[in-house]
């Protein structure tokens, strides 16, 4: 089965300091491991789905395609980089795992590697919080993201940022027809 990507390596290199001539097998695997680990977890299943089923039919409603162009995209961006750059300089040959040289540069030191990785997790995180504030208010022009089944996965409706750290919590939410309400 295709796998819908939410964003491709131009858009990635349109918003962000990662070079254009960068390889698609270099980025596509952790634009996957950002959707299917950070993106699936504040979409929730449903959501996911009707995205990616709608990217891959090319058959979006006009709302979603907003949702995904203004929102989604850029959480999607920024969690991708939190993933890559810690293994951007690296290679994994059959020969073993190398560090890449640049000849043009100098390899880059692990604590500005973690700075970097650091300043798009908190550019990822707020644009998930936006994205979240997005559609506590505009629920109801998408029931995937409430309507979620036994088997499926709830979005994580809440993220609160305080500096560095990292307070989830994951309140109480009652299901019906008018969309999420705190228990």
């Amino acid at each position: 089965m295709a796998k819908a990507l939410f964003v491709n390596k131009t858009e990635i290199a349109k918003f962000t300091a990662i070079s254009g001539n960068l390889n698609d097998d270099k980025i596509i695997p952790f634009i996957e491991i950002a959707q299917d680990t950070h993106v699936f977890n504040y979409l929730g299943q449903q959501l996911f789905e009707k995205i990616s089923l709608g990217i891959i039919n090319d058959n979006l409603e006009p709302d979603y395609v907003t949702l995904l162009t203004d929102l989604i995209k850029p959480m999607t961006i920024h969690w991708t980089l939190v993933e890559y750059l810690p293994f951007g300089a690296m290679q994994v040959t059959n020969g073993g795992v190398y560090k890449m040289n640049s000849e043009k540069g100098n390899a880059a030191e692990r604590q500005d590697v973690d700075y970097l990785v650091e300043k798009s997790r908190t550019f990822a995180q707020s644009y998930t919080q936006k994205f979240i504030d997005y559609m506590i208010i505009n629920y109801a022009k998408y029931p995937e993201y409430y309507l979620y089944t036994q088997y499926g996965t709830q979005p994580a409706m809440t993220e609160v940022l305080c500096g560095n750290w990292y307070l989830g919590s994951e309140p109480n939410y009652i299901q019906n027809d008018a969309g999420p309400l705190k228990s």
